[in-house]
């Protein structure tokens, strides 16, 4: 009895384990959503735009800060982020981070929001979006 009882609970140990490792790989593949600004949703008409070489259009793209735990184990890489740009204001509404390792992308999610571009005026009540992505490499020295 006792040893079915264990058996059991081994068994439910390992069921719980291989659910969370499942999610944290679920998590990795999707990436974080970062929202910058929640008035995108309510708007009417949208045009979206791709935008290539994003990275060097910025106009301000603060550097994240390299976590600690990162640079001791001596994780690097780039980390890519997917944005949607409010085109006439010069500022991101929405980002994907799409890829590099989870303490990186951390660290990106929460300096993404703060980058600025070049604003561009349409008359209209249409609101321009640019979809592109952003690179941020972490090296150590």
């Amino acid at each position: 009895m006792l040893l079915g009882l264990l058996g059991n609970v081994l068994g439910n140990t390992t069921q719980l384990t291989q659910k969370r490792n499942a999610k944290k790989i679920q998590k990795r593949q999707e990436g974080i959503s970062v929202v910058c600004d929640n008035t995108w949703g309510q708007v009417g008409k949208i045009k979206k735009t791709p935008i290539k070489n994003l990275t060097q259009k910025a106009l301000l793209m603060p550097a994240p800060e390299y976590p600690l735990t990162a640079k001791e184990q001596q994780i690097t890489g780039t980390v890519m982020a997917e944005v949607i740009i409010d085109i006439q204001m010069g500022k991101i509404l929405r980002a994907q981070i799409k890829s590099g390792h989870p303490l990186l992308q951390t660290a990106v999610a929460k300096v993404v929001c703060q980058a600025t571009f070049p604003a561009t005026q349409y008359d209209g009540p249409t609101v321009y979006v640019g979809v592109g992505v952003l690179k941020y490499n972490f090296t150590l020295p």
